[in-house]
């Protein structure tokens, strides 16, 4: 590195570009350590912890339904609340973890269906998705944008 000019007298400035260009780079680096990893799912606490054992879980699946006469359906069977704790206690505690597809139907009552997942949260399951919203969206309601669709009716 020269110190002199031409002429012979010192340098009195120094090039800190560099410096800068380091520095930079270096809270860059830091920055993009700090940041969380994305995902693709949402993970979410729905707690409890299993207590009771039953016997009718199945190995890749199980689902969870109430029908028009509100009654709690486990893969198409009616059982009570108390049955279906320990359907889900079972299922819990198998390896891997089935998942569980709820799928309640559209005119079912809402206290029953509140009731249902009150008792799934609290099984502690951490497999669950919800099935079968789709078949009850009316496409064609929603393709003209000149009918006016009140919240109750669709």
């Amino acid at each position: 590195m020269r110190l002199f000019r031409y002429d012979d007298h010192p340098i009195r400035t120094i090039d800190v570009f560099p410096i800068a260009a380091v520095v930079l780079v270096a809270a860059v680096i830091i920055l993009v350590a700090a940041l969380p990893r994305p995902t693709h799912n949402m993970r979410f606490d729905i707690g409890g912890k299993p207590q009771r054992h039953a016997s009718a879980a199945d190995v890749s699946y199980n689902t969870v339904s109430v029908d028009t006469q509100n009654r709690v359906l486990w893969n198409d069977v009616p059982i009570d609340l108390r049955t279906l704790r320990d359907y889900l206690d079972v299922s819990r505690t198998l390896m891997p973890e089935p998942e569980l597809r709820i799928a309640p139907h559209r005119h079912a009552r809402y206290s029953t269906v509140a009731s249902m997942l009150v008792v799934v949260k609290r099984a502690g399951l951490a497999n669950i998705r919800f099935t079968g919203n789709g078949r009850y969206v009316r496409y064609e309601a929603l393709a003209s944008p000149k009918r006016v669709c009140p919240a109750i009716a669709c």
